[in-house]
Protein backbone atom coordinates (compact mmCIF):
# COMPACT_ATOMS: atom_id res chain seq x y z
CA UNK A 1 0.00 0.00 0.00
CA UNK A 2 1.29 3.52 -0.65
CA UNK A 3 2.61 5.30 2.36
CA UNK A 4 0.85 8.28 3.81
CA UNK A 5 2.50 11.53 4.70
CA UNK A 6 5.09 11.25 7.40
CA UNK A 7 3.70 12.68 10.56
CA UNK A 8 0.05 12.71 9.52
CA UNK A 9 -0.79 9.79 11.79
CA UNK A 10 -1.28 11.21 15.27
CA UNK A 11 1.32 9.81 17.67
CA UNK A 12 0.29 8.35 20.98
CA UNK A 13 0.04 11.26 23.44
CA UNK A 14 2.74 11.46 26.09
CA UNK A 15 1.60 11.86 29.66
CA UNK A 16 3.13 14.61 31.74
CA UNK A 17 4.74 11.99 33.96
CA UNK A 18 6.34 10.28 30.96
CA UNK A 19 7.76 13.58 29.73
CA UNK A 20 9.20 14.19 33.19
CA UNK A 21 10.64 10.66 33.27
CA UNK A 22 12.34 11.10 29.88
CA UNK A 23 13.56 14.61 30.72
CA UNK A 24 15.10 13.36 33.98
CA UNK A 25 16.91 10.52 32.15
CA UNK A 26 18.21 12.93 29.50
CA UNK A 27 19.40 15.41 32.12
CA UNK A 28 21.38 12.69 33.91
CA UNK A 29 22.96 11.55 30.64
CA UNK A 30 23.98 15.12 29.78
CA UNK A 31 25.32 15.89 33.25
CA UNK A 32 27.08 12.64 34.15
CA UNK A 33 27.86 10.98 30.82
CA UNK A 34 29.33 7.52 31.44
CA UNK A 35 28.47 7.76 35.15
CA UNK A 36 24.77 8.43 34.52
CA UNK A 37 23.75 4.83 35.27
CA UNK A 38 25.57 4.91 38.61
CA UNK A 39 23.90 8.21 39.46
CA UNK A 40 20.47 6.68 38.77
CA UNK A 41 21.17 3.79 41.11
CA UNK A 42 22.29 6.16 43.85
CA UNK A 43 19.21 8.35 43.41
CA UNK A 44 16.90 5.35 44.07
CA UNK A 45 16.11 4.44 47.65
CA UNK A 46 16.61 0.83 48.60
CA UNK A 47 12.95 0.48 49.58
CA UNK A 48 11.69 1.70 46.17
CA UNK A 49 14.01 -0.63 44.32
CA UNK A 50 12.98 -3.62 46.48
CA UNK A 51 9.29 -2.88 45.85
CA UNK A 52 9.83 -2.79 42.09
CA UNK A 53 11.90 -6.00 42.16
CA UNK A 54 9.12 -7.80 44.05
CA UNK A 55 6.57 -6.65 41.47
CA UNK A 56 8.81 -7.85 38.65
CA UNK A 57 9.24 -11.26 40.29
CA UNK A 58 5.47 -11.62 40.69
CA UNK A 59 4.94 -10.42 37.11
CA UNK A 60 7.50 -12.88 35.72
CA UNK A 61 5.92 -15.92 37.42
CA UNK A 62 2.24 -14.97 37.07
CA UNK A 63 0.23 -17.50 35.05
CA UNK A 64 -2.98 -15.46 34.71
CA UNK A 65 -2.75 -12.85 31.94
CA UNK A 66 -5.23 -10.45 33.57
CA UNK A 67 -3.40 -10.51 36.89
CA UNK A 68 -0.08 -10.09 35.03
CA UNK A 69 -1.52 -7.00 33.34
CA UNK A 70 -2.49 -5.51 36.72
CA UNK A 71 0.98 -6.24 38.13
CA UNK A 72 2.59 -4.53 35.13
CA UNK A 73 0.34 -1.49 35.64
CA UNK A 74 1.48 -1.36 39.28
CA UNK A 75 5.10 -1.54 38.14
CA UNK A 76 4.57 1.32 35.69
CA UNK A 77 2.94 3.37 38.46
CA UNK A 78 6.03 2.86 40.63
CA UNK A 79 8.04 4.41 37.79
CA UNK A 80 5.42 7.17 37.41
CA UNK A 81 4.60 5.86 33.94
CA UNK A 82 1.45 4.37 32.43
CA UNK A 83 0.44 1.87 29.75
CA UNK A 84 -0.26 4.62 27.19
CA UNK A 85 3.39 5.70 27.35
CA UNK A 86 4.27 2.48 25.47
CA UNK A 87 2.35 2.77 22.17
CA UNK A 88 1.23 -0.22 20.16
CA UNK A 89 -0.88 -3.25 21.01
CA UNK A 90 1.27 -6.10 19.74
CA UNK A 91 4.01 -6.01 22.38
CA UNK A 92 1.74 -7.32 25.17
CA UNK A 93 1.15 -10.60 23.32
CA UNK A 94 4.91 -11.14 23.05
CA UNK A 95 5.41 -10.39 26.75
CA UNK A 96 2.59 -12.55 28.14
CA UNK A 97 3.43 -15.51 25.86
CA UNK A 98 6.55 -16.35 27.91
CA UNK A 99 7.34 -16.63 31.62
CA UNK A 100 10.20 -16.14 34.02
CA UNK A 101 13.35 -14.39 32.81
CA UNK A 102 12.14 -14.57 29.20
CA UNK A 103 9.14 -12.40 30.16
CA UNK A 104 11.39 -9.81 31.79
CA UNK A 105 13.64 -9.87 28.72
CA UNK A 106 10.58 -9.23 26.53
CA UNK A 107 9.57 -6.33 28.81
CA UNK A 108 13.06 -4.82 28.53
CA UNK A 109 12.71 -4.94 24.73
CA UNK A 110 9.52 -2.85 25.09
CA UNK A 111 11.60 -0.15 26.82
CA UNK A 112 14.31 -0.40 24.16
CA UNK A 113 11.78 -0.03 21.34
CA UNK A 114 10.42 3.23 22.74
CA UNK A 115 13.89 4.56 23.55
CA UNK A 116 12.87 4.96 27.18
CA UNK A 117 15.47 4.65 29.94
CA UNK A 118 15.25 1.25 31.69
CA UNK A 119 15.25 1.10 35.49
CA UNK A 120 18.27 -0.65 36.99
CA UNK A 121 16.36 -3.74 38.18
CA UNK A 122 15.10 -4.39 34.62
CA UNK A 123 18.29 -3.50 32.74
CA UNK A 124 20.05 -6.62 34.07
CA UNK A 125 17.54 -8.71 32.08
CA UNK A 126 18.07 -6.76 28.83
CA UNK A 127 19.51 -8.69 25.90
CA UNK A 128 20.88 -6.14 23.44
CA UNK A 129 22.01 -8.80 20.98
CA UNK A 130 18.50 -10.27 20.86
CA UNK A 131 17.01 -6.78 20.45
CA UNK A 132 19.22 -6.07 17.43
CA UNK A 133 18.21 -9.39 15.87
CA UNK A 134 14.52 -8.59 16.35
CA UNK A 135 14.99 -5.09 14.93
CA UNK A 136 16.78 -6.46 11.86
CA UNK A 137 14.08 -9.09 11.28
CA UNK A 138 11.34 -6.45 11.52
CA UNK A 139 13.07 -4.24 8.97
CA UNK A 140 13.38 -7.15 6.54
CA UNK A 141 9.75 -8.10 7.12
CA UNK A 142 8.70 -4.52 6.37
CA UNK A 143 10.67 -4.59 3.09
CA UNK A 144 9.07 -7.87 2.02
CA UNK A 145 5.60 -6.61 2.97
CA UNK A 146 6.15 -3.49 0.88
CA UNK A 147 7.36 -5.60 -2.03
CA UNK A 148 4.37 -7.90 -1.78
CA UNK A 149 1.92 -4.98 -1.70
CA UNK A 150 3.69 -3.39 -4.65
CA UNK A 151 3.73 -6.51 -6.82
CA UNK A 152 0.26 -7.68 -5.84
CA UNK A 153 -1.70 -4.59 -4.76
CA UNK A 154 -4.53 -5.40 -2.34
CA UNK A 155 -8.00 -5.26 -3.82
CA UNK A 156 -9.65 -1.88 -3.14
CA UNK A 157 -12.00 -1.99 -0.18
CA UNK A 158 -14.77 -0.03 -1.92
CA UNK A 159 -18.26 -1.24 -1.20
CA UNK A 160 -19.40 0.53 -4.35
CA UNK A 161 -17.85 2.61 -7.15
CA UNK A 162 -15.53 5.48 -6.08
CA UNK A 163 -17.46 8.69 -5.60
CA UNK A 164 -14.64 11.23 -5.69
CA UNK A 165 -11.61 11.99 -7.84
CA UNK A 166 -8.75 14.49 -7.91
CA UNK A 167 -7.20 16.50 -10.73
CA UNK A 168 -4.05 18.65 -10.79
CA UNK A 169 -4.45 21.69 -13.05
CA UNK A 170 -1.08 23.15 -14.11
CA UNK A 171 -0.85 26.79 -15.21
CA UNK A 172 2.49 28.40 -16.19
CA UNK A 173 2.91 31.72 -14.35
CA UNK A 174 5.71 34.27 -14.96
CA UNK A 175 8.40 34.14 -12.30
CA UNK A 176 7.85 37.86 -11.80
CA UNK A 177 6.17 40.65 -13.71
CA UNK A 178 7.61 40.93 -17.22
CA UNK A 179 9.77 37.81 -16.92
CA UNK A 180 9.96 35.32 -19.78
CA UNK A 181 10.76 32.46 -17.38
CA UNK A 182 7.91 30.72 -15.58
CA UNK A 183 6.93 28.63 -12.60
CA UNK A 184 4.18 26.03 -12.79
CA UNK A 185 1.22 26.80 -10.55
CA UNK A 186 -0.57 23.63 -9.41
CA UNK A 187 -4.24 23.76 -8.37
CA UNK A 188 -5.93 20.68 -6.96
CA UNK A 189 -9.54 20.05 -7.94
CA UNK A 190 -11.61 17.44 -6.11
CA UNK A 191 -14.72 16.32 -7.94
CA UNK A 192 -17.68 14.88 -6.01
CA UNK A 193 -21.12 14.00 -7.41
CA UNK A 194 -23.05 16.35 -5.12
CA UNK A 195 -20.71 19.31 -4.76
CA UNK A 196 -19.10 19.22 -8.22
CA UNK A 197 -15.56 20.53 -8.72
CA UNK A 198 -14.02 22.22 -5.69
CA UNK A 199 -10.53 23.74 -5.49
CA UNK A 200 -8.49 22.44 -2.54
CA UNK A 201 -5.23 23.66 -1.06
CA UNK A 202 -2.44 21.36 0.07
CA UNK A 203 -3.55 21.98 3.66
CA UNK A 204 -6.99 20.62 2.72
CA UNK A 205 -5.36 17.51 1.21
CA UNK A 206 -3.35 16.94 4.39
CA UNK A 207 -6.61 17.16 6.32
CA UNK A 208 -8.04 14.48 4.02
CA UNK A 209 -5.21 12.06 4.80
CA UNK A 210 -5.69 12.30 8.58
CA UNK A 211 -9.45 11.84 8.53
CA UNK A 212 -11.28 8.58 9.11
CA UNK A 213 -10.87 5.69 6.66
CA UNK A 214 -14.17 6.46 4.91
CA UNK A 215 -12.50 9.39 3.09
CA UNK A 216 -9.97 7.01 1.55
CA UNK A 217 -12.77 4.74 0.39
CA UNK A 218 -14.32 7.55 -1.65
CA UNK A 219 -11.30 7.80 -4.02
CA UNK A 220 -9.88 5.32 -6.54
CA UNK A 221 -6.61 3.74 -5.30
CA UNK A 222 -4.49 5.65 -7.85
CA UNK A 223 -5.99 8.98 -6.81
CA UNK A 224 -5.46 8.26 -3.12
CA UNK A 225 -1.85 7.28 -3.80
CA UNK A 226 -1.42 10.61 -5.61
CA UNK A 227 -2.89 12.55 -2.65
CA UNK A 228 -0.54 10.83 -0.20
CA UNK A 229 2.50 11.40 -2.42
CA UNK A 230 1.75 15.11 -2.92
CA UNK A 231 1.18 15.78 0.78
CA UNK A 232 4.30 13.85 1.76
CA UNK A 233 6.60 15.71 -0.63
CA UNK A 234 5.25 19.26 -0.81
CA UNK A 235 2.89 20.09 2.08
CA UNK A 236 5.63 21.05 4.55
CA UNK A 237 7.16 23.60 2.14
CA UNK A 238 3.96 25.16 0.86
CA UNK A 239 1.77 25.48 3.95
CA UNK A 240 -1.57 27.06 3.15
CA UNK A 241 -0.45 28.80 -0.05
CA UNK A 242 -0.52 27.62 -3.65
CA UNK A 243 2.01 25.12 -4.95
CA UNK A 244 4.52 26.46 -7.49
CA UNK A 245 7.00 24.10 -9.16
CA UNK A 246 10.20 24.73 -11.10
CA UNK A 247 13.68 23.28 -11.40
CA UNK A 248 14.31 20.26 -9.21
CA UNK A 249 10.82 20.14 -7.66
CA UNK A 250 9.16 20.11 -11.08
CA UNK A 251 11.61 17.44 -12.20
CA UNK A 252 10.86 15.38 -9.08
CA UNK A 253 7.17 15.45 -10.01
CA UNK A 254 7.73 14.57 -13.68
CA UNK A 255 10.28 11.82 -13.00
CA UNK A 256 7.95 10.22 -10.44
CA UNK A 257 4.80 10.15 -12.56
CA UNK A 258 6.52 9.56 -15.91
CA UNK A 259 4.65 9.95 -19.18
CA UNK A 260 1.29 10.44 -17.41
CA UNK A 261 2.54 13.37 -15.25
CA UNK A 262 -0.96 13.86 -13.72
CA UNK A 263 -0.70 17.51 -14.80
CA UNK A 264 -3.50 18.90 -16.95
CA UNK A 265 -3.90 22.34 -18.57
CA UNK A 266 -7.59 22.17 -17.55
CA UNK A 267 -9.81 19.73 -15.65
CA UNK A 268 -11.24 18.04 -18.74
CA UNK A 269 -8.14 18.19 -20.97
CA UNK A 270 -5.47 15.57 -21.67
CA UNK A 271 -2.47 15.22 -19.36
CA UNK A 272 0.89 16.77 -20.16
CA UNK A 273 3.61 14.24 -21.05
CA UNK A 274 7.20 13.78 -19.97
CA UNK A 275 9.34 11.30 -21.92
CA UNK A 276 12.73 12.42 -20.59
CA UNK A 277 13.78 13.92 -23.95
CA UNK A 278 16.19 16.76 -24.69
CA UNK A 279 15.46 19.94 -26.62
CA UNK A 280 18.01 22.58 -27.60
CA UNK A 281 18.08 26.28 -28.42
CA UNK A 282 19.59 26.95 -31.85
CA UNK A 283 20.78 30.27 -33.16
CA UNK A 284 18.94 31.89 -36.02
CA UNK A 285 20.50 32.72 -39.36
CA UNK A 286 20.51 36.39 -40.18
CA UNK A 287 17.73 38.36 -38.47
CA UNK A 288 15.39 35.46 -37.73
CA UNK A 289 14.26 34.46 -34.23
CA UNK A 290 15.88 31.64 -32.31
CA UNK A 291 14.35 28.19 -32.61
CA UNK A 292 13.75 25.34 -30.21
CA UNK A 293 15.04 22.11 -31.77
CA UNK A 294 12.99 19.10 -30.66
CA UNK A 295 14.37 15.52 -30.34
CA UNK A 296 12.95 14.45 -33.70
CA UNK A 297 14.70 17.40 -35.42
CA UNK A 298 11.71 19.73 -35.85
CA UNK A 299 12.32 23.39 -35.07
CA UNK A 300 9.66 25.56 -33.44
CA UNK A 301 9.72 29.26 -32.46
CA UNK A 302 10.73 29.83 -28.84
CA UNK A 303 7.72 32.14 -28.42
CA UNK A 304 5.44 29.09 -28.71
CA UNK A 305 7.17 27.24 -25.86
CA UNK A 306 7.10 27.86 -22.11
CA UNK A 307 10.48 27.98 -20.36
CA UNK A 308 10.69 27.33 -16.62
CA UNK A 309 13.10 28.88 -14.17
CA UNK A 310 15.48 26.85 -12.00
CA UNK A 311 17.96 24.06 -12.69
CA UNK A 312 17.59 21.88 -14.64
CA UNK A 313 15.70 24.07 -17.10
CA UNK A 314 12.52 22.44 -18.40
CA UNK A 315 10.50 23.46 -21.45
CA UNK A 316 6.82 22.85 -22.17
CA UNK A 317 5.74 22.68 -25.80
CA UNK A 318 2.61 21.11 -27.24
CA UNK A 319 1.68 19.37 -23.97
CA UNK A 320 5.13 17.75 -23.60
CA UNK A 321 7.93 18.61 -21.16
CA UNK A 322 11.57 18.55 -22.34
CA UNK A 323 14.97 19.11 -20.75
CA UNK A 324 16.76 22.14 -22.20
CA UNK A 325 20.20 20.99 -23.26
CA UNK A 326 23.27 23.14 -22.60
CA UNK A 327 21.19 25.87 -21.02
CA UNK A 328 22.82 29.31 -20.64
CA UNK A 329 22.66 31.20 -17.31
CA UNK A 330 19.15 32.26 -16.29
CA UNK A 331 19.70 35.97 -17.03
CA UNK A 332 21.08 35.21 -20.49
CA UNK A 333 18.24 32.81 -21.23
CA UNK A 334 15.64 35.39 -20.17
CA UNK A 335 17.33 37.98 -22.39
CA UNK A 336 17.31 35.63 -25.39
CA UNK A 337 13.63 34.84 -24.90
CA UNK A 338 12.68 38.54 -24.80
CA UNK A 339 14.91 39.61 -27.72
CA UNK A 340 13.11 41.30 -30.58
CA UNK A 341 13.09 38.86 -33.55
CA UNK A 342 14.27 41.68 -35.75
CA UNK A 343 17.46 42.06 -33.71
CA UNK A 344 20.33 40.01 -35.06
CA UNK A 345 21.22 37.20 -32.70
CA UNK A 346 24.63 37.61 -31.12
CA UNK A 347 26.01 34.16 -31.55
CA UNK A 348 29.03 32.95 -29.70
CA UNK A 349 32.02 32.01 -31.79
CA UNK A 350 32.33 28.22 -31.76
CA UNK A 351 35.41 26.85 -30.07
CA UNK A 352 36.67 25.27 -33.28
CA UNK A 353 36.86 28.71 -34.98
CA UNK A 354 39.61 29.64 -32.57
CA UNK A 355 42.72 27.72 -33.42
CA UNK A 356 43.90 26.37 -30.12
CA UNK A 357 47.62 26.16 -29.65
CA UNK A 358 48.89 22.61 -29.10
CA UNK A 359 50.26 23.52 -25.68
CA UNK A 360 46.86 24.57 -24.29
CA UNK A 361 45.73 22.62 -21.22
CA UNK A 362 42.51 20.59 -21.14
CA UNK A 363 40.22 19.48 -18.32
CA UNK A 364 38.81 15.97 -17.89
CA UNK A 365 36.19 14.75 -15.39
CA UNK A 366 36.57 11.07 -14.42
CA UNK A 367 33.36 9.54 -13.05
CA UNK A 368 33.54 6.51 -10.75
CA UNK A 369 30.45 4.94 -9.08
CA UNK A 370 30.96 4.41 -5.35
CA UNK A 371 28.53 2.73 -2.93
CA UNK A 372 26.64 5.29 -0.82
CA UNK A 373 26.98 3.00 2.22
CA UNK A 374 29.00 -0.05 3.16
CA UNK A 375 26.08 -2.44 2.67
CA UNK A 376 24.14 -0.49 0.03
CA UNK A 377 23.61 -1.46 -3.61
CA UNK A 378 22.87 2.16 -4.58
CA UNK A 379 25.73 4.40 -5.63
CA UNK A 380 27.00 7.95 -5.73
CA UNK A 381 29.00 9.19 -8.72
CA UNK A 382 32.44 10.37 -7.64
CA UNK A 383 33.85 13.08 -9.93
CA UNK A 384 37.60 13.66 -10.10
CA UNK A 385 38.98 16.55 -12.16
CA UNK A 386 42.28 16.33 -14.05
CA UNK A 387 44.13 19.15 -15.77
CA UNK A 388 46.00 17.64 -18.71
CA UNK A 389 49.13 19.48 -19.83
CA UNK A 390 52.23 18.56 -21.78
CA UNK A 391 53.90 17.62 -18.48
CA UNK A 392 51.20 15.06 -17.59
CA UNK A 393 47.85 14.69 -15.80
CA UNK A 394 47.35 16.66 -12.58
CA UNK A 395 44.42 15.88 -10.27
CA UNK A 396 42.61 19.00 -9.04
CA UNK A 397 39.78 19.56 -6.58
CA UNK A 398 36.94 21.95 -7.32
CA UNK A 399 38.55 24.35 -4.86
CA UNK A 400 41.69 24.33 -7.03
CA UNK A 401 39.62 25.03 -10.15
CA UNK A 402 37.85 27.89 -8.37
CA UNK A 403 41.24 29.44 -7.57
CA UNK A 404 42.13 29.22 -11.27
CA UNK A 405 39.07 31.32 -12.09
CA UNK A 406 39.96 34.00 -9.53
CA UNK A 407 43.40 34.41 -11.09
CA UNK A 408 41.74 35.87 -14.15
CA UNK A 409 42.83 36.20 -17.76
CA UNK A 410 46.34 34.81 -17.29
CA UNK A 411 44.98 31.37 -16.39
CA UNK A 412 42.12 31.55 -18.88
CA UNK A 413 44.55 31.89 -21.77
CA UNK A 414 46.08 28.51 -20.93
CA UNK A 415 42.80 26.64 -21.67
CA UNK A 416 40.68 26.42 -24.78
CA UNK A 417 37.30 28.17 -24.62
CA UNK A 418 35.18 25.03 -24.19
CA UNK A 419 37.25 23.74 -21.27
CA UNK A 420 37.29 27.12 -19.55
CA UNK A 421 33.50 27.30 -19.86
CA UNK A 422 33.32 23.84 -18.26
CA UNK A 423 35.56 24.93 -15.36
CA UNK A 424 33.45 28.03 -14.71
CA UNK A 425 30.20 26.05 -14.83
CA UNK A 426 31.39 23.26 -12.49
CA UNK A 427 32.82 25.72 -9.96
CA UNK A 428 29.67 27.87 -9.99
CA UNK A 429 27.27 24.95 -9.58
CA UNK A 430 29.12 22.63 -7.19
CA UNK A 431 32.23 24.41 -5.84
CA UNK A 432 30.62 25.62 -2.63
CA UNK A 433 29.18 22.21 -1.77
CA UNK A 434 32.23 20.11 -2.64
CA UNK A 435 34.69 22.34 -0.77
CA UNK A 436 38.20 20.93 -0.80
CA UNK A 437 37.03 17.31 -1.10
CA UNK A 438 35.83 15.22 -4.02
CA UNK A 439 32.51 15.88 -5.72
CA UNK A 440 29.78 13.23 -5.36
CA UNK A 441 26.63 13.42 -7.50
CA UNK A 442 23.27 11.65 -7.36
CA UNK A 443 19.59 12.41 -7.91
CA UNK A 444 18.81 16.02 -8.93
CA UNK A 445 22.47 17.10 -8.98
CA UNK A 446 23.44 14.31 -11.34
CA UNK A 447 20.49 15.20 -13.52
CA UNK A 448 21.51 18.87 -13.48
CA UNK A 449 24.92 17.86 -14.84
CA UNK A 450 23.56 15.50 -17.50
CA UNK A 451 20.77 17.81 -18.64
CA UNK A 452 23.23 20.69 -19.03
CA UNK A 453 25.89 18.86 -21.03
CA UNK A 454 23.51 16.60 -22.92
CA UNK A 455 24.69 13.66 -24.99
CA UNK A 456 28.37 14.42 -24.43
CA UNK A 457 28.07 14.54 -20.59
CA UNK A 458 31.81 15.37 -20.20
CA UNK A 459 32.10 12.37 -17.87
CA UNK A 460 34.80 9.78 -18.60
CA UNK A 461 35.09 6.29 -17.06
CA UNK A 462 38.86 6.86 -17.09
CA UNK A 463 41.34 9.23 -18.68
CA UNK A 464 41.56 9.04 -22.49
CA UNK A 465 38.41 6.87 -22.67
CA UNK A 466 35.20 7.77 -24.59
CA UNK A 467 32.68 9.90 -22.70
CA UNK A 468 29.55 8.50 -21.10
CA UNK A 469 26.40 9.49 -23.00
CA UNK A 470 23.03 10.82 -21.86
CA UNK A 471 20.17 10.65 -24.36
CA UNK A 472 17.34 11.61 -21.99
CA UNK A 473 15.67 8.19 -22.16
CA UNK A 474 13.54 6.37 -19.58
CA UNK A 475 13.76 2.75 -18.50
CA UNK A 476 11.69 0.64 -16.12
CA UNK A 477 12.17 -2.32 -13.85
CA UNK A 478 10.18 -5.27 -15.14
CA UNK A 479 9.44 -7.86 -12.41
CA UNK A 480 8.95 -11.51 -13.33
CA UNK A 481 8.11 -14.74 -11.52
CA UNK A 482 10.75 -17.27 -10.52
CA UNK A 483 9.39 -20.81 -10.76
CA UNK A 484 5.92 -19.42 -10.08
CA UNK A 485 6.69 -18.98 -6.37
CA UNK A 486 6.98 -16.12 -3.93
CA UNK A 487 10.69 -15.82 -4.75
CA UNK A 488 9.72 -13.45 -7.55
CA UNK A 489 10.99 -10.40 -5.67
CA UNK A 490 14.54 -10.51 -7.03
CA UNK A 491 14.11 -11.62 -10.64
CA UNK A 492 13.78 -8.18 -12.19
CA UNK A 493 14.94 -7.18 -15.64
CA UNK A 494 15.66 -3.72 -16.97
CA UNK A 495 13.21 -2.82 -19.71
CA UNK A 496 15.29 -0.61 -22.01
CA UNK A 497 13.86 2.15 -24.24
CA UNK A 498 14.12 -0.05 -27.35
CA UNK A 499 11.99 -2.76 -25.69
CA UNK A 500 14.80 -5.22 -24.94
CA UNK A 501 15.47 -6.55 -21.45
CA UNK A 502 18.79 -6.69 -19.60
CA UNK A 503 19.74 -8.14 -16.19
CA UNK A 504 19.65 -5.41 -13.57
CA UNK A 505 22.87 -6.75 -12.01
CA UNK A 506 24.78 -5.54 -15.09
CA UNK A 507 23.79 -1.92 -14.44
CA UNK A 508 24.80 0.61 -11.79
CA UNK A 509 21.94 2.29 -9.92
CA UNK A 510 22.36 5.66 -8.25
CA UNK A 511 20.79 6.90 -5.02
CA UNK A 512 18.37 9.82 -4.80
CA UNK A 513 15.43 11.04 -6.84
CA UNK A 514 15.14 10.66 -9.77
CA UNK A 515 16.78 7.24 -9.80
CA UNK A 516 19.51 6.81 -12.43
CA UNK A 517 20.77 3.62 -13.98
CA UNK A 518 24.07 3.37 -15.84
CA UNK A 519 25.03 0.66 -18.26
CA UNK A 520 26.72 0.21 -21.62
CA UNK A 521 28.17 3.75 -21.38
CA UNK A 522 24.71 5.36 -21.14
CA UNK A 523 22.94 7.19 -18.34
CA UNK A 524 19.20 6.44 -18.32
CA UNK A 525 16.52 7.70 -15.95
CA UNK A 526 14.76 4.84 -14.18
CA UNK A 527 10.98 5.35 -13.93
CA UNK A 528 10.47 3.66 -10.58
CA UNK A 529 7.54 5.60 -9.30
CA UNK A 530 4.23 4.09 -10.20
CA UNK A 531 2.44 1.11 -8.83
CA UNK A 532 2.39 -2.04 -10.93
CA UNK A 533 -0.29 -2.64 -13.44
CA UNK A 534 -0.97 -6.20 -14.60
CA UNK A 535 -0.46 -7.76 -17.98
CA UNK A 536 -3.10 -10.11 -19.43
CA UNK A 537 -1.24 -12.97 -17.78
CA UNK A 538 -1.67 -11.30 -14.41
CA UNK A 539 2.01 -10.45 -13.88
CA UNK A 540 3.06 -6.97 -12.70
CA UNK A 541 4.59 -4.94 -15.49
CA UNK A 542 5.61 -1.66 -13.86
CA UNK A 543 8.58 -0.69 -11.73
CA UNK A 544 9.28 -1.02 -8.03
CA UNK A 545 9.07 1.84 -5.50
CA UNK A 546 12.46 3.18 -4.46
CA UNK A 547 12.46 2.11 -0.76
CA UNK A 548 12.74 -1.51 -1.95
CA UNK A 549 15.15 -0.83 -4.80
CA UNK A 550 18.34 -1.18 -2.76
CA UNK A 551 17.03 -4.40 -1.21
CA UNK A 552 16.23 -5.85 -4.64
CA UNK A 553 19.69 -5.01 -5.97
CA UNK A 554 21.44 -6.78 -3.10
CA UNK A 555 22.94 -10.17 -4.02
CA UNK A 556 20.96 -13.24 -2.91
Amino acid sequence: MPRGKKGTRKPAPKSGAAMKYDAHATALDDAYGMLAELRRELSDTREDKNDREELLDLFASCKDSQRAWILLEDYFNKLKLSRKDFPGDDWWEDVVAVKGKKRLEALSIVFLRTGRQMPSELSEHANLKRFKEIEKAEKERAVFTELENWMFPPAPNHLDAPRASIRAVATPMPERAGSSLHRLKIEFIIRRPRTGDRKKSLANLVDLTVRAAHEKELFPPNDWEFIEWVTENFAADVGKGDLFLSGQQLLQWLAHWGDESRLQPAVNKAHHQFLGQLAELTEAKGRGPRKLTLPEGNKVPVKEAVFFTGRPTLVLWNNTFYFLRNCPPAKQLAKWLTDDPATPAKTKQPAKAKKAAPELATVAAVATPESEDTDSSLNLLKIEFYVQTTSGNHKKSLANLTKLITKGASEKEQFNAADWEFIEWAAAQFGEEAGTGDLFLSGPQLLQWLAHWGEESRLLPELDAPQHRFLGQLTELSPSLRNGTAELAFTHQLLLPDGTEAPMQEAVFFAGRPTWYFGIAHFISCATARRPSCSPSGLPTRARPSPSLARALSPH
